[in-house]
């Protein structure tokens, strides 16, 4: 990785114009002379001057974006980020529950496919796409439908060259790209991948990806790796755009149908939309801070499992909102014959609030996390993915305060102390001990505290590889000491 600091080009006007007298006075001593001010040939050196400033000025502004510590646009960011083959994440559509409704029963079923929109109405109005289809029966009065937030878009992106040309891309016209569905030549569909290089000679295929601008860039193959597509042929391409964190709305925001729906009659019915619970999962663009620490780490783990430290990382590498996120893991390693053995313990969604516990994964993110760590490490390495244990520690005794303190402000600083030092979840990791000492400490260091009796912990609490410390039961009295007679 490039060092932190660059060297600039200085480019201030007085640098420039004293640099200039110097050379002159060193260089054309008998040639030019025109150094006061008032001279009428100081204009030159002015003039000059002036220009080496700005360019310097513009030169600067463009160095800075060669390197990852100092770039400030997303667009340059983007393009170092392309170095070494990441992708700046784009933003994230958020996901809701609609449920269709009508005032009275129906004696038809309608019919609700898969694309239709709804919106959430406003300024800038939000529209939903049903995920899948459905259908509201018959005498039923409701149907709950799961949605994304986005817009389909069908748009033909341009002719081909007249001549097959291999390597060929092409982009749509609507950002932000969210996701590309179909690719569509001379009414044959052709299949989207991840890298130009898995395809076969002659293949079908495509990569998509959000450009600089967010836009989705296509990119055909060279006839070794992918076809290269015909000639004059129109490329019809479906995609979605959307997506950010101003698309999670709240419950019952969600309360226009776009599109017309039909009972099995072909008859439009009016039919009402709402969302009973707000919308979750939406997230904006890859911030620019945010690229500048993920670019280098990317560069460092190489997308790889290798060593014990590559599989801790996985609440760094793993992203899929989709089944949740991975706030902590611990790696374990054993070796038998010529198998590597690798159980990850992992805890889900980091916790809020004072005194509150990582929330145990669910099947679907212990398979999602099992997957993409099978995809990156080697084919000798047996993974297992397991939930970690939650073992919660009491902290039961009495706390022995000041007098001149009240007693609510000290037991205020005490739990304070003990949520952001002995069960601060950020520091602590999965495996980690607690020492009867820290407690001690952070009951004793808080503000108004005399001294602190403990019944629990009575000891130091040793854990094991798969176990995460959480508090338990929280249970201090308070005991104010007496004055002292002066």
């Amino acid at each position: 990785m490039v060092r932190q600091s660059t060297d600039l080009i200085p480019f201030d006007f007085e640098h420039h114009a004293e640099s200039l007298i110097r050379y002159l006075k060193v260089n054309l001593p008998n040639d030019y002379q025109d150094f006061l001010e008032s001279n009428a040939a100081r204009v030159l050196v002015d003039a000059i001057s002036f220009e080496l400033s700005l360019l310097a000025f513009m030169v600067n502004a463009n160095l800075k974006q060669m390197f990852i510590p100092s770039a400030t646009t997303r667009r340059a960011m983007f393009f170092l980020g392309k170095l070494v083959d990441y992708d700046l994440r784009g933003p994230i559509p958020s996901t809701s529950t609609l449920t269709f409704s009508l005032d009275a029963a129906h004696t038809l079923d309608i019919n609700i496919p898969r694309g239709t929109q709804v919106q959430a109405p406003g300024v800038d109005p939000i529209v939903f796409e049903t995920s899948f289809d459905a259908v509201l029966s018959a005498g039923d009065l409701s149907v709950e439908v799961a949605a994304q937030q986005g817009l389909t878009v069908v748009e033909t992106i341009g002719t081909t060259s007249p001549i097959a040309q291999p390597n060929q891309e092409f982009r749509s016209t609507r950002p932000p790209l969210i996701d590309t569905i179909s690719l569509v030549i001379n009414n044959i569909t052709w299949q989207r991948v991840d890298n130009i290089f898995d395809l076969s000679e002659g293949q079908l295929g495509y990569t998509a990806k959000p450009d600089e601008d967010s836009l989705a860039l296509i990119t055909f193959g060279n006839g070794i790796f992918g076809a290269i597509p015909p000639p004059s042929e129109d490329i019809t391409i479906t995609y979605r755009v959307g997506g950010g964190a101003g698309a999670n709305v709240g419950s019952n925001a969600i309360t226009e149908v776009l599109t017309s729906l039909l009972d099995t009659a072909g008859d439009i019915i009016s039919v009402n939309v709402t969302n009973n619970e707000p919308a979750f999962g939406g997230l904006d663009e890859e911030s620019i801070e945010e690229a500048r620490v993920n670019i280098p780490r990317s560069v460092r783990s190489m997308d790889r499992f290798v060593s014990r430290e590559d599989f801790q990382k996985v609440p760094e590498t793993f992203s899929d909102p989709s089944v949740g996120s991975v706030f902590k893991s611990n790696a374990a390693v054993k070796y038998i014959w010529a198998e590597h053995i690798i159980t990850i313990f992992i805890l889900g969604d980091e916790p809020a609030g004072r005194f509150q516990s990582p929330t145990i994964p669910g099947q679907a993110l212990l398979d999602a996390v099992r997957e993409f760590v099978e995809e990156r490490t080697l084919p000798t390495v047996v993974v297992s993915v397991e939930p970690a244990r939650l073992i919660p520690v009491d902290v039961i005794g009495e706390v022995f305060y000041l007098p001149e303190f009240r007693e609510e402000t000290v037991r205020e600083n005490v739990l304070n102390a003990l949520d952001t030092t002995v069960f601060d979840n950020t520091i602590r990791e999965i495996g980690d001990g607690l020492r009867i000492s820290d407690v001690y400490a952070a009951i004793d260091n808080s503000i108004g505290v005399d001294y602190v009796n403990l019944t629990t912990p009575s000891a130091n609490k040793f854990t094991c590889e798969d176990e995460f410390i959480v508090p338990g039961e929280i249970n201090l009295t308070f005991v104010r000491m007496p004055k002292q007679l002066t």
